[in-house]
C-alpha cells in the first residue's frame, strides 16, 4: 500500500479499546477499536479497527481495518468524497455492494462493486463489477493452514468489456488505456454497427511543432470484419481526413 495511503488510516494507538464476548452492534465506531468475540453489526464505522470472531456488517466504511474470522459484509465503503476504502482481511467471503478502492484478503472469495480494487490471495467472483482495474498479489499466506499458491507475484485484471488487445506504440503523453477505451470502445461499435470489436492497431503522430504538442493518435479497428479508422487528437476523437474506408465521422469530447 502507498505511503500516502497507509497514513490515512486508523493509528492502533489512539484508538479508544471497545472489547466484547457477545455479538455487538452498534450505530457508530469512531476513532475506536473493536475487539468482539462474536459477531459485529455497525451503522457507520470511521477510522474504526475491527478484530471480531464471528461475522462482520458494516452500512457505511471510512477508514477502516477490518479483520474477522467469519465473513465481512460491507454496503459502502469510503461513499464520501473525502472517504478512504478499507483494509479488509477475512478467513470467510467478503462482499461489497458499493466501493471505491478496498484492499482485499479473502480466504473464501471476494464479490464487490468498485472502479479500482488490489486483493492478496483472493479469488474474485466472477460476477464483480471491476472498473476500470484490479491489481491481484498472490503473497505467502497468513492464516494457519491456508494452502500455498502455485505462483508468488502480481498480475493487473482491466474489465474485458472495455478493453481490447491491440499492436504498435501509443503517445508517451497518452491517457491510460483503460481511461481511453471506456469512451473510445463505444464510440467505435456504436458508429461501425459492430457490437465485438476484434482487434487494433496505434500510430503515434506527436507533432514536432510548438502549436502541436498535444499528442494525436490514429487508431484501426477491426470491426466485423470492416477497417474503421479514429483520429485521436488532444482530448477528442476527431473524423479521419484520409478518406479511408470506414473512417468515423463524428468527433466526440473526451474528458
Amino acid at each position: 500500500m502507498p505511503n500516502d495511503e497507509v497514513e490515512t488510516f486508523p493509528d492502533i494507538r489512539s484508538s479508544k479499546l471497545v472489547k466484547s464476548t457477545e455479538y455487538y452492534e452498534t450505530k457508530e465506531c469512531d476513532n475506536q477499536l473493536l475487539i468482539v468475540q462474536s459477531g459485529i453489526k455497525i451503522s457507520y464505522a470511521d477510522n474504526c479497527i475491527v478484530i471480531a470472531d464471528g461475522a462482520v456488517e458494516i452500512a457505511f466504511a471510512n477508514r477502516v481495518i477490518v479483520v474477522s474470522r467469519d465473513s465481512i459484509n460491507v454496503s459502502h465503503d469510503a461513499s464520501g468524497p473525502r472517504d478512504a476504502s478499507g483494509v479488509y482481511v477475512t478467513k470467510g467471503a467478503l462482499a461489497i455492494s458499493h466501493g471505491r478502492a478496498p484492499y482485499i484478503y479473502a480466504l473464501r472469495g471476494a464479490k464487490a462493486s468498485a472502479p479500482r480494487m488490489t486483493t492478496f490471495n483472493t479469488d474474485v467472483d466472477s460476477g464483480s463489477t471491476i472498473l476500470p482495474q484490479a491489481t491481484h498479489n498472490t503473497i505467502e499466506p497468513i492464516f494457519l493452514g491456508e494452502p500455498r499458491r502455485k505462483s508468488i507475484g502480481t498480475s493487473m485484471r482491466i474489465d474485458a468489456g472495455e478493453y481490447i488487445s491491440y499492436s504498435g506504440k501509443r503517445c508517451a503523453a497518452a491517457k491510460p488505456d483503460v481511461s481511453l477505451f471506456a469512451t473510445m470502445l463505444p464510440f467505435v461499435r456504436k458508429h461501425s454497427g459492430c457490437p465485438t470489436l476484434k482487434s487494433a492497431s496505434v500510430t503515434c503522430e506527436q507533432g514536432e511543432d510548438v502549436a502541436e504538442r498535444a499528442f494525436g493518435e490514429r487508431w484501426t479497428f477491426d470491426a466485423c470484419g470492416k477497417q474503421v479508422n479514429v483520429n485521436f487528437r488532444g482530448q477528442r476523437f476527431i473524423p479521419d481526413s484520409s478518406g479511408a474506408p470506414g473512417a468515423v465521422g463524428e468527433s466526440m469530447w473526451v474528458d
